[in-house]
């Protein structure tokens, strides 16, 4: 076990500052951390750590205070065994409510795929502040009592078109009775025409003529 943990090597933790959370009350970010096995210049406003690694590495984060819950994203165990190798890590971050949150960030390096522990870092803690999350607007819902513009033109132009059914169906009456009169008369003439009677009867003439 002295000779694993002798053939350890210096590596770089990297991990999120608190200026790289935008941390909101209700909504998830993302948490960030990664191993390297040997040092790199730091990413944007990442903040670093030397630690020891060449054998597999696990890193673990806790959250504590406005509710928070910490959702790991990736495998907590990798392997950084060699200088070129490298390891990330990732966890949603999810506040419930405003205020603050610290998390505590922990990296140890085990002997192979056993749990023997060859070294482990000391508890390295962010803290940030949660905001509380920005009121929604809502459209307010017309009320079903409140009168409809739209209604009322479609009311107006089906009444419109009652009235004027009503005044083509009475205009059309005179037509009509005139209509059936002429067929009548046109219907006596033939009979008489048929039975040779071309004078007619004046009696009844004058009778067709009074209807």
């Amino acid at each position: 076990m002295d000779r694993a943990r002798k053939a350890l090597f210096k590596g770089d933790l990297e991990y999120e500052g608190s200026d790289l959370l935008n941390l909101v009350a209700g909504d998830a970010d993302i948490f960030e951390a990664s191993i390297s096995g040997s040092w790199r210049k730091p990413t944007g406003k990442r903040l670093t750590t030397e630690i020891h690694a060449g054998a597999e590495m696990r890193v673990d984060l806790k959250c504590f205070g406005a509710g928070v819950e910490c959702t790991p994203l990736a495998s907590p165990r990798q392997s950084v065994l060699k200088q070129k190798d490298r390891a990330r890590w990732s966890w949603w971050v999810k506040p419930s409510r405003p205020g603050k949150v610290t998390l505590m960030l922990r990296a140890t390096s085990y002997y192979r795929a056993t749990d023997t522990v060859l070294f482990e870092t000391s508890p390295i803690t962010v803290q940030a502040t949660v905001k509380s999350a920005s009121p929604r607007t809502e459209r307010p819902v017309p009320h079903s009592d409140a009168p409809n513009p739209g209604s009322e033109i479609v009311g107006f132009v089906n009444s419109l078109g009652g009235l004027a059914a009503s005044l083509t169906a009475l205009l059309g009456l005179p037509g009509a009775y005139l209509g059936a009169k002429m067929l009548r008369r046109s219907a006596r003439e033939n009979a008489r025409t048929s039975t040779g009677d071309s004078d007619g009867d004046p009696e009844s003439d004058s009778r067709e003529n009074g209807e």
